[in-house]
């Protein structure tokens, strides 16, 4: 079974983060290149790293060194909404991709989509590409994301979509706290409280 959620509100997956975007010289000459300051998230084996345009335009080349299945259709299609942005996405509210410390191989890709809503809710989402699959990436990334949301008192609640089949993601979404909220729609909504 594939461990991921849908991407439910995909326009708001790449959400612009303007500041990130260094300008040319005045005398019209490329950019220079620039240090990624955004703050990666580690967890005991994976590095949360947010999708710059560089690490974008990567994904979408096949450039990056990942396991079986990586990059997979979500990845992929999260890079191409940062490029076409033509902004990194938002360190805070936005994209990353999944990378195990002791190889620095990506494994897939998760994300907070867009700022929270006028209730306090934001949305997640996340996936692994075949070879990261049941290894416990998935419940250690969903961990240090809602570890970030529960940072920020303008959270209130977490909410993740699956496919009513996905049972590997529903144990995944069982496993740091979500509970089953709403079966009605076509994809399950879940939720949590953020403690605030």
């Amino acid at each position: 079974m594939v461990a991921a959620c849908t991407i439910r509100r995909p326009e708001r997956c790449a959400s612009p983060y303007a500041d990130a975007v260094t300008s040319g010289d005045s005398d019209g000459a490329a950019p220079a290149p620039r240090e990624v300051t955004e703050p990666v998230l580690l967890t005991a084996r994976l590095r949360l790293v947010p999708i710059t345009l560089d690490l974008a335009d990567q994904v979408i080349a096949g450039r990056l060194d990942g396991v079986r299945g990586f990059p997979a259709e979500g990845e992929h299609l999260i890079a191409t909404m940062v490029r076409e942005s033509g902004v990194d996405a938002d360190p805070t509210w936005g994209s990353r991709l999944i990378q195990l410390q002791e190889n620095d191989f990506f494994v897939g890709g998760i994300g907070i989509k867009g700022p929270p809503d006028s209730n306090g809710d934001v949305e997640i989402g996340y996936g692994l590409a075949e070879g990261g699959r049941g290894r416990g990436y998935a419940t250690e990334a969903v961990t240090a994301i809602l570890e970030r949301c529960r940072a920020h008192p303008e959270v209130h609640r977490v909410l993740a979509y699956t496919d009513p089949e996905n049972v590997a993601s529903h144990r995944v979404l069982v496993r740091t706290g979500f509970a089953l909220i709403d079966k009605s729609d076509p994809e399950w909504c879940w939720a949590v409280r953020a403690g605030h």
